[in-house]
């Protein structure tokens, strides 16, 4: 039985571009949670919401930043892995094209 590896670069191009996106949305996360305060109004009964929105944001800050850190790592891996197999494949291409060779006068090919 006879497997196969098959790379689809355009896919890991792909991956990278929308991991990237997402590290975009969770940095701007805070411009959002702005929006949701304000949202709720300025009425005493809302207070407790307000500052429950107010923790969550700022605990949830720290890991959003690494998270994000993360995530744009693993885009840039894998537009590196793209870059790696399409130099592979064009190092496989030309290794796999014959070369002419001319031969000098008085001298015979090899």
């Amino acid at each position: 039985m006879t497997q196969h590896l098959v790379i689809a670069g355009d896919a890991l191009v792909v991956a990278a571009t929308r991991i990237d996106g997402l590290a975009v949305d969770l940095g701007s996360a805070d411009d959002r949670s702005v929006q949701i305060r304000d949202g709720l109004g300025t009425a005493a009964e809302v207070e407790p919401l307000r500052s429950a929105v107010d923790g969550f944001v700022s605990s949830w800050g720290i890991r959003r930043e690494g998270l994000c850190e993360s995530l744009s790592g693993l885009a840039s891996a894998a537009r590196r892995v793209d870059e790696g197999f399409d130099g592979a494949e064009q190092n496989l291409a030309q290794s796999a094209t014959p070369v002419s060779r001319t031969v000098a006068p008085g001298h015979e090919a090899i």
